[in-house]
């Protein structure tokens, strides 16, 4: 299990715990296809305005460092009055280029705190929670951890598995801390006598359709069914933003 996903890592345990072995590794497959497939393409659009980004700030680092220093030192030789565009030009360069290193190590002391941070269980599930609110990323990771939430949690109940025991098999295979943490807080409600959907509540995690799906299927008796239709449904919302992703890059 070394270097597996945590979401590849909740399947395979949910596979066991419903005794679908065999499903559970054919799903956690198709789900590493999924996203090897979906980072490749994410690569290669990225590929040309990462090079564009880079170059423009190399190209403007070498403008404020060594080129306009040396071209302003040439115009004060002349002795001439310089006009406030240029003289506003010079000082702007003087003004970056003494902020240049001191934001540098700025920059990298908030890379150090901010692993640091990962490296605790809360960090993760801030950093997680604020990457669902992000535009378009956000949306993606939502749909790709509601669908895995919502098969998972669908196959599991159907399986036998009880509920509270699910949601956590189910929060495993979501692959974000943040929606783990939901699931551990739900499954605690859910012990204490609360249905399901009044315990996972207006989560961020989980779409007003996968919720609706969910309030319906407890309704009708048929929980894992409409799980399992959302988990479908969000997948298919997933793989759709992040064609729309890759067609924005």
């Amino acid at each position: 299990a070394v270097g597996l996903p945590p979401a590849v890592l909740g399947l395979l345990r949910s596979g066991e715990a419903n005794g679908r072995v065999a499903k559970g590794v054919q799903r956690a497959a198709d789900l590493m296809e999924e996203s090897v497939a979906a980072r490749s393409a994410l690569r290669s659009a990225m590929a040309y305005p990462l090079l564009l980004a880079v170059a423009s700030l190399t190209a403007m680092t070498l403008m404020i460092t060594i080129v306009v220093p040396k071209f302003g030192a040439i115009l004060r030789d002349t002795g001439g009055t310089l006009p406030d565009s240029t003289r506003f030009l010079l000082g702007f360069a003087d003004t970056a280029r003494a902020l240049l290193l001191p934001a540098c190590a700025v920059l990298v002391a908030v890379l150090i705190v901010h692993r640091a941070q990962l490296a605790t269980p809360t960090g993760r599930i801030r950093w997680h929670r604020w990457l669902l609110h992000l535009p378009l990323i956000g949306g993606i990771r939502q749909a790709a951890a509601s669908a895995r939430f919502c098969e998972t949690l669908g196959a599991l109940l159907e399986g036998g598995v009880k509920l509270p025991a699910a949601l956590s098999g189910a929060g495993q295979a979501a692959g974000d801390d943040f929606v783990q943490s939901v699931c551990d807080e739900a499954r605690a409600r859910v012990i204490a006598g609360s249905a399901l959907s009044a315990a996972l509540g207006a989560t961020p995690f989980l779409s007003p359709i996968a919720a609706n799906l969910l309030r319906a299927g407890e309704e009708a008796g048929a929980v894992a069914a409409m799980l399992t239709h959302a988990g479908r449904m969000e997948a298919q919302r997933a793989r759709e933003l992040t064609s729309l992703a890759v067609r924005f890059v």
